[in-house]
């Protein structure tokens, strides 16, 4: 008998229902990767005829990616699985799902219509745990977080023992402890393991109806791409029609970190060539950016005219790096902008000696427009 498993029925009621064994999990870090493709499988044939539910905590497209592949898959274990393991193997989640297959127009109305109110249940329940670590398993108001095999049998048997004694009779019952939220006065912020640097973010702002940031992307971004690779992260905010710029928001995300597909869309628009066209020549999922544009169509344009406003700018393009902003860009003003900002943590033959290049571009940065790396405004 296959588990049922169901991410949207009775969302509200999860945090109180005994009757459902919920999961919270982030599925790109490897606990919760070894939990979603060996431990879980085990718990699905211990406890067959139960009802599990899962909330994804992780980046919020994907997780809407996954929640929208997960309400078609409901009675499908196998289906569920294969997508962890999919997963787990390096591949795309959007290749993932298609290649085990979904119905396209079921996909973008879960996303269009189910989104949001799963996402904000999602983190608000997982918020109120105290916890800052996934994966957690629920029961009614109890939980656990502290995820092997052994513990969660023994916590899932204290409430379904009685229904699956064969599978419990040698697990302890462990009721977990009482879901506790954290402190009003706590607020939560993003953390990072210590073993692993903050990202280096580059923030790019740009209005690509105008000439001078279709100039800027297609002849400098390339060449500030190739210097820095994977050793930044580019995140872009882009303030001209909004429907043409939700588009290129979604194609670019899909193309995170493939730095050589973005800088060959860049080229193609700037030739004049439409959004819909340069994303097909690049290549790209369609229905991928179908669910983004119906899901992500508003926050993305709200979002960069917000951050822009504060800037307190009228130019684009332009590049920020914490308080340090950049206007009137060329490669040479940028790549030492970037050098500088960071405090010169590339390799030599990025980032050329500090003395000298701050002595060079000293003399230039009026020029450049730079308003707060010399200055301290």
């Amino acid at each position: 008998m296959v588990a049922r498993v169901n991410c949207l029925d009775n969302v509200k009621n999860s945090q109180t229902n005994n009757n459902v064994i919920t999961i919270y999990t982030d599925p790109t870090k490897t606990n919760d990767k070894k939990f979603l493709t060996e431990i879980f499988p085990k718990l699905v044939k211990a406890f067959d005829s139960e009802k599990f539910e899962f909330f994804f905590i992780d980046e919020y497209y994907a997780a809407t990616k996954r929640m929208c592949a997960f309400d078609q898959w409901k009675n499908d274990y196998e289906k569920q699985l294969e997508l962890f393991v999919c997963e787990v193997s390096g591949s795309e989640l959007i290749d993932c799902i298609n290649n085990i297959g979904w119905t396209d127009i079921d996909a973008i109305i879960c996303a269009a219509s189910k989104f949001k109110n799963y996402r904000y249940t999602s983190i608000n329940n997982y918020n109120s745990f105290n916890v800052t670590t996934t994966p957690i398993v629920t029961i009614g108001k109890r939980m656990i977080s502290q995820i092997f095999h052994d513990n969660v049998m023994s916590f899932i048997c204290a409430y379904f023992g009685t229904k699956h004694p064969a599978n419990c009779i040698s697990h302890k019952a462990v009721r977990g402890r009482l879901i506790k939220p954290w402190p009003k006065n706590v607020r939560l912020r993003a953390t990072y393991p210590r073993n692993k640097e903050r990202p280096k973010i580059v923030n790019i702002f740009s209005n690509f109806s105008k000439y001078e940031d279709k100039e800027f992307f297609s002849e400098s971004f390339p060449r500030i791409a190739s210097n820095f690779g994977r050793e930044v992260q580019f995140d872009y905010y882009f303030m001209d029609n909004l429907n043409e710029s939700s588009k290129r928001m979604c194609a670019l995300d899909q193309w995170k970190s493939a730095y050589d597909k973005q800088s060959c869309y860049f080229k193609c628009e700037a030739k004049n060539v439409s959004e819909s066209d340069c994303i097909d020549i690049v290549g790209q999922s369609d229905i991928d950016n179908v669910i983004c544009a119906a899901t992500m169509i508003n926050d993305y344009t709200n979002t960069s005219l917000k951050y822009y406003s504060k800037l307190k700018t009228n130019r684009t393009p332009v590049i920020t790096i914490g308080k340090n902003l950049l206007e009137d860009m060329n490669f040479f003003a940028a790549k030492m902008f970037i050098c500088l900002s960071f405090d010169f943590k590339f390799n030599k033959y990025t980032c050329a000696s500090k003395n000298d290049t701050i002595a060079k571009f000293a003399n230039q940065a009026p020029a450049a427009g730079i308003s707060s790396i010399f200055t301290g405004n």
